[in-house]
């Protein structure tokens, strides 16, 4: 798939629904999105708040982050960037940060490939400066928030 295809993927999301700490669903400024996908499995995308404005995403699909082989990656990744997207809007945190496993392993092949593209293409589109650290056998991403005072 070609980078300009990928991006269009991008624009097709799964529906969501949210819960956070308004509605007592989850505590310490936690936010959660799910969606339901097609053949019935759940995906969350969870904003774990570490204090201090930052929060730590991670996404798991039928209760797993392993690569699922069900070919909808792109639009599960659609999925979650519009996730972060809304999440930035409504929280304006000033961290953001995630990891991806290099390699392959076994069945699941490496995302860092991905996850390097999609942070490059839209960090800064969303106000943010991304640091990117290759820490063997896993990357870690970070996002802060662009200060312009």
């Amino acid at each position: 798939m070609r980078a300009a295809e990928l991006f269009e993927t991008f624009d097709q999301p799964y529906p969501l629904s949210w819960a956070g700490e308004t509605d007592g669903y989850t505590p310490h400024g936690d936010m959660r999105a799910f969606a339901k996908l097609p053949d019935g499995t759940p995906l969350l995308i969870m904003f774990n708040h570490e204090g201090n404005g930052e929060y730590q995403v991670e996404f798991h699909r039928n209760h797993s982050q392993d690569v699922s082989g069900e070919g909808d990656a792109y639009k599960i990744f659609a999925t979650v960037l519009h996730a972060i997207k809304k999440f930035i809007k409504e929280r304006s945190p000033e961290m953001i940060f995630f990891s991806g496993e290099k390699g392959d392993i076994g069945d699941n092949p490496s995302r860092t490939n991905l996850y390097s593209r999609m942070v490059d293409k839209f960090a800064s589109q969303l106000g943010y400066n991304a640091y990117v650290e290759d820490q063997g056998d896993m990357v870690q991403y970070e996002l802060n928030k662009i200060n312009w005072e």
